[in-house]
């Protein structure tokens, strides 16, 4: 689609970004909350604290077992990790 439209790169990467900052601040948010240190839940969901760092900043996206790990690691259910029921 990127060879029809110059704006459809710029427009899928601006998004793409905005979900991995999401994720990143839902993460830390949530762990802030449950009083845990980026080490105590890296060591947790048995993943590297640079990648949890990488992944809080939104810097890079989390695969779909590093979402399930951080999701145990804090003693929720993939849906409560990602969605947000108090913006309802």
């Amino acid at each position: 689609r990127h060879y029809c439209d110059k704006n459809y790169r710029p427009r899928a990467e601006t998004g793409e970004k905005v979900g991995r900052v999401t994720i990143g601040n839902r993460i830390r948010h949530i762990r802030e909350q449950a009083s845990m240190t980026q080490a105590a839940l890296a060591s947790s969901a048995h993943i590297g604290r640079i990648t949890l760092i990488r992944i809080e900043k939104g810097e890079q996206s989390p695969r779909y077992d590093t979402l399930l790990a951080i999701a145990e690691a804090l003693n929720l259910t993939m849906q409560r990790l990602l969605v947000d029921n108090e913006a309802r």
